[in-house]
């Protein structure tokens, strides 16, 4: 199913008990981290901290929400599945799909062209990621954990990196760890062979547009940490994911489709 956002993700489980609410203030470095860690190894719930605490001392305006991927139980649910192999077998129909079955039962074709359907993303002009705009940002105000005593600071550690190939212009959305660096900069760890580092490579004057998009449906969080082939883009595979065409929006300051339902665009 299509989550459409990350809200009626959580919603879902803290419907079914599965989500955890912590009202009182809550420390971004180590003590929320602490907290995610210990649910993770105890198997226990996801964990939404209403009062995340920075370290200038102020309460940020952002909750921050951990642990939704956390379980077995929440990875299927996120995805749809009903079975492990569930993906993996409407990959192989998609992919090497069995003419001679649907000729004799026609209907048997639906659900792959359903499928087959949900891949092209569609690009609206409203969008709820744009909502709100700050044109004058300050990173250091959101909620971003230093989850472990010996990391370099403080880490966003589900981000959706948008770049673009300035030749073919197709978009790829990559996972790279960003850390927190100033109220503006945020650097992003690209290993050589993936493809946002490829795309800045193609910029010899360093200059690059870049979206960070945090939150978002759990499919497209998924998609971006898929290892697909290099002619199916993540939005089609996010698509793929929740049998719906996921929604994208134009960029407000760069050339980039972004995903309309993220909680936040950098």
């Amino acid at each position: 199913m299509a989550w459409t956002n990350l809200e009626r993700y959580l919603n879902s489980l803290e419907r079914e008990g599965d989500l955890l609410r912590i009202t009182r203030p809550v420390d971004v470095e180590l003590e929320a981290g602490g907290i995610a860690d210990l649910l993770v190894k105890t198997g226990g719930p996801a964990v939404i901290f209403e009062q995340p605490r920075l370290p200038c001392g102020e309460i940020s305006d952002v909750p921050l929400a951990m642990n939704i991927f956390g379980s077995k139980k929440r990875t299927m649910k996120a995805l749809g599945a009903k079975a492990e192999t569930e993906i993996g077998d409407r990959l192989v129909s998609l992919m090497k799909p069995d003419i001679g079955a649907y000729i004799k039962a026609p209907w048997k074709g639906i659900p792959l062209l359903r499928d087959a359907l949900a891949l092209p993303p569609r690009i609206v002009r409203r969008a709820p990621c744009q909502q709100i705009v700050d044109l004058d940002p300050d990173v250091t105000k959101l909620p971003i954990p230093k989850c472990w005593p010996m990391d370099g600071g403080r880490y966003i550690t589900l981000p959706l990196v948008v770049t673009r190939d300035p030749v073919s212009r197709e978009h790829n959305m990559g996972m790279y760890r960003g850390q927190v660096h100033s109220e503006k900069e945020i650097g992003l760890h690209w290993q050589i062979h993936k493809h946002g580092a490829d795309h800045a490579s193609m910029h010899p004057n360093g200059m690059m547009p870049v979206a960070i998009c945090i939150g978002g449906p759990p499919e497209l969080i998924f998609s971006a940490i898929s290892p697909l082939p290099d002619n199916l883009e993540e939005y089609m595979f996010a698509g793929f994911l929740g049998r719906k065409r996921l929604k994208l929006t134009r960029a407000r300051t760069q050339d980039l489709l972004v995903p309309a339902e993220a909680d936040i665009v950098i």
